[in-house]
């Protein structure tokens, strides 16, 4: 890391990010019980986070939600109906896999997410989030930026593609920064890049030209934040994973997406000796890729598409 930061053994610790970052909390949730805060659970065939939030892969979609929690007030258009007739929270389609039987029924779940994450984040030292995308869905009245593409689930709305710009990027990190200190004028920040490569591109681009773009646009972000605020620290993730030196494939095969769990394993062990040293004498270890449920995978909304499309 840049700079030198250790968490101390009181300090609690909050995490939330694209999918790659489930490996973060699933690590800290096993390791670091005292540490790690858990606002809401997540039930089974859900991202496993501090709170229900599921995947956040975009800065914006950060943003917004700090807003939401800051402000008390949830987006009355949350409600979006499903083709099986259930409603979902289109903030967090994949929350709730059973959805909800009326657009109040939706709101209401809100609420009570927005009340817990707003404790979450008030209690918490050390906030962690990985940075995972660019590109995104948005509303275009409203340009609310979405998780996925509301079309793979509903017939319902109107939605527009956008590839957020570097400078679009770096300012909606910058407010949700502002926001979350707002709420927490002591949090310190670690922010990481999923080394995850994109499956797909909307754009006009090949994926590998998108996913390049994507990722640098994400790293320039973290390192801007980590110039202009004294409390963010970024940690390393993505280039101990795909730099040129590493001299095997560090993902799975049947993908070369996927990050193996043992390197998961090898990162999470440099996080422990850089950030936890403090507390890893405290706890018995145990493998990133264990957490509560051994052989768990990453929860992606690109990948959940993929089985639902039988791909």
């Amino acid at each position: 890391m840049t700079r030198p930061f250790t968490l101390k053994a009181t300090e609690k610790i909050a995490a939330a990010g694209s999918c790659f970052a489930q490996n973060i909390s699933r690590y800290l949730m096993a390791r670091y019980r005292k540490n790690y805060l858990v606002s809401e659970p997540a039930a089974e065939g859900e991202p496993t986070f501090s709170g229900r939030y599921g995947n956040i892969y975009t800065c914006h979609q950060l943003l917004q939600l700090m807003q939401e929690v800051e402000q008390g007030i949830a987006d009355p258009n949350c409600a979006l109906k499903r083709r099986d007739g259930r409603y979902v929270d289109c903030y967090r389609p994949f929350i709730q896999k059973d959805g909800y039987e009326t657009p109040d029924d939706v709101r209401a779940a809100r609420d009570r997410h927005l009340a817990r994450v707003s404790e979450l984040l008030s209690n918490l030292d050390v906030f962690v989030f990985t940075l995972g995308m660019t590109e995104a869905w948005r509303v275009p009245d409203t340009g609310r930026t979405l998780p996925n593409c509301p079309g793979i689930y509903s017939d319902v709305g109107q939605y527009e593609f956008h590839n957020y710009s570097a400078a679009e990027t770096t300012a909606a990190m910058h407010s949700a920064l502002a926001w979350l200190r707002k709420m927490n004028p002591t949090v310190k920040v670690i922010l990481s890049v999923s080394p995850v490569p994109l499956t797909a591109t909307f754009s006009d681009e090949h994926v590998a030209v998108a996913n390049s773009f994507s990722k640098s646009v994400l790293r320039v972000c973290c390192a801007e934040m980590e110039a202009s605020h004294s409390f963010v620290h970024y940690f390393p993730a993505y280039e101990m994973i795909t730099n040129s030196f590493t001299q095997n494939c560090f993902f799975e095969d049947g993908n070369r997406r996927t990050v193996r769990p043992e390197i998961v394993d090898q990162v999470m062990q440099h996080f422990d000796k850089t950030v936890l040293k403090n507390l890893s004498s405290r706890n018995k270890p145990v493998l990133a890729s264990a957490g509560e449920n051994p052989g768990d995978d990453d929860i992606c909304d690109d990948l959940e598409l993929m089985k639902d499309l039988d791909f």
